[in-house]
């Protein structure tokens, strides 16, 4: 057996791989839905998506009030994208030209899941450094998973898009450290645009398989 052959999904046939793939599908779009529902769930009903980070939706307590419903919408949103990333991660690995980097590819799924799920499960106000380090495992391996699955075609705008967002989030994260400019709405706007990028990427990449496995 080649080494490649240990990177193919575990499902077997086609006819199994199209309803995983779909079933990643539904997980990003319950996500979506549950991160939109959050928005409109917190305390004060003000939660501005250029001025706040998606992060304080699941804030341990907001404006007094502790566990606010957008809490629990927000880890609901968090635990879906995860659970999408692992079930997309064997079929991206599957996609990869070159078995080491299907390997590489399962590390960045991996990588995803994880940080997400830690970024679920720890609030930004209950341990500020366990938060933030699972936004940059969950940064480093989803930026992983674009640059691994080279892009084609449609994907190159997808790729540029998500490159240029990723450069201006680190740029104005850096311009704020320095005091340069103010946290908002800078930060805040760039890694919605961060987010929103990896996410039409992977529903792309999952519809390309799709069509693939038609």
């Amino acid at each position: 057996m080649r080494i490649g052959d240990y990177m193919k999904p575990p499902f077997g046939s086609v006819c199994k791989r199209r309803p995983m793939l779909i079933l990643s599908l539904l997980l990003y779009a319950f996500a979506l839905v549950a991160f939109v529902t959050a928005m409109f769930a917190t305390p004060d009903g003000h939660y501005n998506p250029l001025r706040q980070m998606l992060s304080y939706l699941g804030r341990r307590k907001i404006g007094g009030v502790l566990y606010p419903p957008c809490h629990y919408w927000f880890m609901a949103g968090m635990i879906l994208s995860s659970l999408s990333i692992v079930v997309a991660t064997p079929h991206f690995a599957a996609s990869a030209p070159k078995p080491w980097m299907a390997v590489l590819v399962y590390c960045c799924g991996v990588a995803t899941a994880g940080g997400l799920t830690l970024i679920a499960l720890v609030p930004e106000d209950v341990c500020i450094q366990w938060h933030n380090n699972g936004c940059y495992a969950a940064a480093a391996g989803g930026g992983g998973l674009i640059l691994l699955l080279w892009p084609r075609r449609w994907e190159w705008l997808i790729f540029g898009i998500a490159f240029v967002s990723l450069a201006g989030f680190q740029a104005a994260l850096a311009l704020h450290g320095a005091k340069v400019i103010p946290f908002s709405p800078a930060v805040p706007t760039m890694q919605k645009a961060v987010i929103l990028s990896f996410m039409v990427w992977c529903v792309l990449r999952i519809l390309m398989l799709l069509r693939r496995n038609a």
